[in-house]
């Protein structure tokens, strides 16, 4: 309690030019006494009782310690500055063991045997860009104060200034990977920017708007190589291009920081300057190798394909299955022993499902349905353990379990997990509720899906993928042709040349 009196007297007398930190430090003046000791006393009581809470009571009290280490910097308490380094530990010792009790059942965010990351590693760099932001805003302050200047805005402009500036600079990085990869032939196939997000569905281009992603403030884009052959120096060259325009919007933003002082764009010093520490940030810390819930930073990928192996595999899988979406590369075309090969050593988590799930369309392809079956169970054995599976992942176990292995139970529990995610009616949807009510014995149900799924298959583009599509609703027709069940060794392997579906077929 001593140490969260001192902070608060600490930053009464901070200077009031920035609006936004001037505003924060007001607000922990008052709350941070109170806060400090309920995080603390939370902490103690859960550790000694060995609750399993714990582990979340330790790391909020390590973020208070770091929260006074900062203080410690700005107002040269250097006492203070053992805070940070307890807090630091702290954060560390708790998040090891938050991953030893959680890491059985949720390996998304686990590290991989050579892919590059560490959980620890991957926890301190949420630290250090916590840190970083606050402590690169507090000397912005402080230089404003030396100039003269003044924000000369309240706190919820203020605040309102941070969130563009965040997007503005996120939208940067994409950018360098965007021109890069046009530049070297690639297609875009999705960018989002914090809560806007577009992205091709079903060959349209689709924007939504996600207000709960608006706090993260993350971003991604998808880039599609249009050659499976292309080399990894022009893919690094475009993983590499999004840190470094980073480096370099965060330059330019500093110079005109720098020389705002009675130039006519004074009054956006305070804009300028987030959106200088936010960039440099965004630069330095995507070379760092670590892992999010769903990706791999800049540096961990460039890790990954320039270490070769396992994971060097899994990127040229990543890279020819995404090229089918924009060539005439067909499944069939995947190069199976990268994608086995790799699927050796990413054994769980959500890449070594999506490996499966590619050898499984693979076999598919070329007509080896007790393979894809197997992989297809392969897959579904990791999906026990992954947290979240994707929407377009429970089309592929509902049509495999009912095509391949001919398991109506299985394909009716993949169907009810996929209703509980509310998903829109597009062709997969109907391909994959014709798989279950046909494997099911609702004949007529099942061919009136069939022919909604059909149509709209019909109107996709003429990639590679689209192609394969078609031909599962083919394949679908002959086994309702058929009349009941075959055996999987007896399902035909032919491959039409047109789209996949006799001609008679191709309207529905």
């Amino acid at each position: 309690m001593w140490m969260a009196v001192t902070f608060a007297r600490a930053v009464v007398d901070v200077p009031q030019s920035s609006a936004l930190y001037a505003t924060a430090m007001k607000g922990i003046i008052v709350a941070v006494p109170l806060a400090f000791a309920v995080v603390l006393c939370g902490a103690a009581w859960t550790i000694l009782q060995r609750k399993t809470s714990a582990t979340k009571w330790g790391a909020a009290a390590s973020w208070v310690f770091i929260l006074f280490g900062i203080l410690g910097f700005y107002r040269r308490l250097h006492f203070l500055w053992v805070c940070l380094a307890l807090g630091i530990t702290g954060f560390v010792v708790f998040s090891l063991r938050d991953t030893n009790q959680s890491g059985q059942k949720n390996t998304a965010n686990r590290a991989s045997p050579g892919d590059g990351t560490n959980v620890i590693v991957g926890k301190l760099v949420t630290i250090v860009g916590f840190v970083g932001f606050v402590v690169g805003m507090g000397l912005w302050a402080r230089w404003s104060h030396s100039m003269g200047l003044s924000a000369g805005n309240d706190s919820i402009t203020s605040i309102l200034q941070a969130v563009v500036a965040s997007l503005l600079a996120i939208a940067a990085h994409e950018c360098g990977h965007a021109a890069t990869g046009i530049a070297l032939r690639m297609k875009i196939r999705a960018v989002v920017v914090g809560p806007l997000q577009w992205r091709i569905r079903d060959g349209k281009w689709e924007f939504q708007f996600l207000p709960k992603a608006l706090l993260s403030l993350g971003g991604s884009i998808g880039v599609v190589p249009s050659d499976p052959q292309q080399s990894h120096r022009e893919q690094i060259c475009m993983i590499a291009a999004g840190p470094f325009t980073s480096f370099c919007t965060g330059l330019l933003g500093l110079c005109a920081t720098l020389t705002a002082p009675g130039h006519p764009w004074e009054r956006a010093w305070q804009f300028l300057a987030l959106f200088t520490t936010i960039s440099l940030l965004a630069g330095v810390l995507n070379l760092v190798p670590f892992q999010t819930k769903t990706s791999y930073s800049d540096g961990a990928q460039i890790y990954q394909i320039l270490s070769g192996g396992p994971w060097a595999d899994y990127h040229r899988a990543l890279s020819i299955s995404s090229s089918s979406l924009v060539t005439s590369l067909r499944p069939k075309d995947y190069d199976i022993q990268a994608i086995e090969r790799a699927a050796a050593s990413i054994t769980d988590g959500p890449r070594g499902l999506h490996l499966r799930l590619l050898a499984s369309t693979y076999y598919c392809d070329c007509g080896r349905y007790l393979e894809a079956g197997r992989a297809l169970t392969e897959a579904e054995s990791i999906s026990e353990s992954t947290a979240d599976v994707p929407v377009e992942w429970h089309y592929e176990f509902i049509f495999g379990k009912a095509f391949f292995q001919h398991d109506a139970a299985g394909a009716r529990l993949w169907w009810e997990r996929l209703q509980a995610k509310k998903p829109g009616r597009n062709w997969d949807y109907w391909r994959s509720r014709s798989a279950l009510l046909w494997i099911e014995n609702h004949k007529e149900e099942a061919g009136e899906a069939w022919r909604q799924g059909n149509v709209l298959a019909q109107q996709l583009s003429n990639a590679g993928a689209n192609e394969f599509h078609r031909h599962t609703f083919f394949l679908l027709l002959q086994g309702m042709n058929a009349g009941c069940p075959i055996h999987a060794d007896g399902w035909p392997t032919s491959n039409p040349a047109t789209s996949g579906a006799p001609s008679s077929t191709r309207n529905g």
